[in-house]
Formats: structure tokens, C-alpha cells, sequence
């Protein structure tokens, strides 16, 4: 399994592959998904 770049009670961040981390998760366990996509991406 991937580990978590960072961990604290109830919460996990990754660093990795969004489609790598998901397909090791649990069914209905994720409650958010934060993505920050590359800036200036309507230039």
C-alpha cells in the first residue's frame, strides 16, 4: 500500500498518482479530494 506523505488523526495526504492511491482505497472512505492543478493552465 502507498503510505501517506503526511498523517494526522483523521486525515492523510498524498504524494503520488491520484489513479494509484485510489485503486488501493477503501470503498466509500474518501470524504474530500483536493487537487491543485499547474498554474496559468488558460493561457
Amino acid at each position: 500500500m502507498i503510505k501517506p506523505y503526511y498523517q494526522k488523526q483523521k486525515f492523510e495526504l498524498y504524494d503520488s498518482d491520484c489513479l494509484k492511491v485510489l485503486a488501493e482505497m477503501k470503498e466509500n472512505s474518501i470524504d474530500m479530494i483536493f487537487a491543485d492543478p499547474p498554474y496559468f493552465l488558460s493561457i
